[in-house]
């Protein structure tokens, strides 16, 4: 198996300029037009860059959604390989949505956001939890962002 890296053609001022892609194993994270995105509580209206990361901090995909139901190519690896553990998704970890907006040119991290993803739980075919599964599909319902310094403030 091998994970090519690839620079992001969506902007050179994106935070996510190196994606794992074309694993020949992947997942699909589809994002319908429905799609709630807040961010410190105010609903945003698209486009957005999304990107899914590993546990260690690396891109496994990204996509540019613009409102028409679209999907996130989560690529990945079907067992455990000391050569992909660290680049690609591995069955069991746990998938981190990341969020860029090229409207205000910010993006969302865990290093300056809580980002809570909700999945649709009216759809039984769909996995109900964001743990990566080979071949795995998963219906997002709505993204929240809460920035730190609302969550400082907050948890004062």
């Amino acid at each position: 198996m091998v994970a090519s890296l690839v620079p992001s053609a969506v902007s050179a001022q994106t935070p996510f300029p190196d994606c794992a892609t074309r694993t020949g194993v992947n997942a699909s994270l589809i994002l319908p037009a429905s799609l709630e995105i807040t961010i410190d509580g105010e609903q945003k209206e698209p486009p957005f860059l999304l990107a899914v990361f590993t546990p260690e901090g690396h891109c496994a995909g990204q996509v540019r959604w613009s409102g028409d139901p679209t999907t996130l190519t989560a690529w990945g690896s079907t067992e455990v390989l000391e050569t992909s553990a660290d680049t690609v998704l591995v069955p069991g970890d746990t998938m981190q949505i990341r969020l860029y907006d090229p409207a205000t040119d910010t993006g969302y991290t865990p290093d300056n956001s809580r980002i809570t993803v909700t999945l649709r739980p009216d759809k039984t075919h769909f996995n109900p939890h964001l743990r990566y599964v080979p071949d795995g599909m998963y219906l997002l319902n709505r993204i929240r962002v809460v920035q730190s310094a609302l969550i400082t403030r907050q948890e004062e």
